[in-house]
């Protein structure tokens, strides 16, 4: 919806900005992988979402959060109980999203 507005990059840029805030600080793994989730629907498709996602960096970001998400979820897996099945559904789904992403969609 935001793509659609006139001054929509600039909500795209701030939204982004707040999600990428969130996955790369300290937070319950939950609420990073909720997030991340966000970021898939919010950044898949376009050229305005990829122009926002460009300009503050928002694939260097999730590129690099891919092994501390990997090393999070292996630390605290006894903890996340019912959790965990959406927890490791994100972090396989943040791999594929950053190769979708690459291969310039």
């Amino acid at each position: 919806m935001a793509a659609r507005k006139d001054n929509g990059l600039e909500i795209l840029k701030s939204l982004g900005t707040v999600f990428r805030d969130i996955v790369v600080g300290q937070y319950s793994l939950w609420v990073i992988c909720e997030t991340l989730d966000a970021i898939f629907d919010t950044f898949a498709d376009g050229p305005l979402v990829n122009a926002a996602a460009d300009s503050i960096g928002l694939m260097i970001n999730l590129q690099q959060l891919v092994p501390v998400l990997k090393a999070r979820v292996k630390t605290e897996r006894r903890t996340l109980g019912d959790h965990y099945p959406v927890i490791d559904a994100a972090r396989v789904n943040l791999a594929r999203f950053i190769k979708y992403k690459q291969k310039g969609h």
